[in-house]
Order: structure tokens, then C-alpha cells, then sequence
């Protein structure tokens, strides 16, 4: 049986690892529910630097706490003529 294998110099990023955020022990005893959205860059290495809260209902309840997760997140980087690239402006969110 034979089987295809495709090769590609370019291939986008692709999230291998996401941490589910912390909820805050205040929001928990006030009984908050929220999301947050953030921006980011996911780096060559496929880190997380840069991010940034761009929405968050209600503001400042879960904002460290999805900063925090989002910097343990681990991504396969972006791939442009075979070498791994920067790619800035993730967006991605949570709710609770």
C-alpha cells in the first residue's frame, strides 16, 4: 500500500498546548462570570510574548489570570520558506 506525504516550506502556526485560565477567588465567591479576549505574538520557538487584554466583560476581574495562561500556551510557529517566523496579532479568548 502506498501512502502520500505532502512537504510544505510555508505552513501556518498551529497550537499544541493551551492552559485553561485560573478563576479568580473573588469572582468565584461574587459569583462573576466574564470573558476575556487577548492579542498576541507567538514567537519562532512557538511561545507566547506580547499579550494584551483587547476585551474583557466585566474589565479587570479575569484579565491576569488569562495574561497568565496565555503565557504558558506553546504553539508549532509559522513556517515561510522552510524557516519558523514570528506571527504577531493572535487573537484568541476565553469565557467563564
Amino acid at each position: 500500500m502506498l501512502h502520500k506525504v505532502e512537504f510544505s516550506l510555508n505552513q501556518p502556526y498551529q497550537r499544541l498546548r493551551r492552559v485553561e485560565p485560573e478563576y479568580p477567588e473573588q469572582a468565584i465567591m461574587d459569583h462573576i462570570e466574564g470573558y476575556v479576549i487577548l492579542q498576541f505574538d507567538v514567537t519562532e520557538t512557538g511561545s507566547v510574548e506580547n499579550p494584551l487584554v483587547i476585551e474583557a466583560n466585566p474589565p479587570n476581574v479575569f484579565d491576569q489570570s488569562a495574561i497568565n495562561a496565555a503565557k504558558q500556551f506553546k504553539y508549532k510557529p509559522a513556517y515561510v520558506n522552510g524557516k519558523p517566523v514570528r506571527t504577531m496579532n493572535v487573537i484568541t479568548g476565553s469565557s467563564t
